[in-house]
């Protein structure tokens, strides 16, 4: 009777992982299967102003978003991972948030500074 029980047992198992190895494969098809498209992703960034002449309507990839006072700062909702155009005002410029709660201040192009834009680290 022991016998008949461990039979059973490993036909039982035998079955099953075969399902499994089956609904596993795609009709012998060799081409792998596509996965959907990574939804974008979307968060709060800061804009701040860090001078007194950057200032005005705040536009983002040409889409009206607020207003920045000088040496002050607003909130946008903006896509993360991606380069975007920015005019505050008559000042323009371009950026790349990369995570939500990221605060960017722009200042004034000059000899001292290459980068007219800079993340400022720890707001993350």
């Amino acid at each position: 009777m022991e016998k008949a029980y461990f039979l059973f047992r490993f036909l039982a198992l035998a079955i099953a992982l075969t399902c499994c190895f089956l609904a596993g494969c795609n009709g012998g098809s060799s081409s792998t299967p596509s996965l959907p498209p990574i939804s974008p992703s979307y968060g709060w960034v800061r804009i701040c102003s860090g001078d007194q002449r950057i200032y005005g309507s705040l536009y983002i990839d040409g889409t009206y978003e607020g207003y920045v006072p000088p040496r002050g700062c607003t909130l946008v909702w903006i896509r993360l991972g991606v380069y975007h155009s920015i005019r505050i005002g008559d000042w323009v410029g371009n950026f790349f948030p990369e995570s939500s709660g990221e605060t960017w201040e722009f200042v004034p192009r000059s000899k001292e500074t290459e980068n007219s834009m800079r993340s400022c680290p720890g707001t993350s």
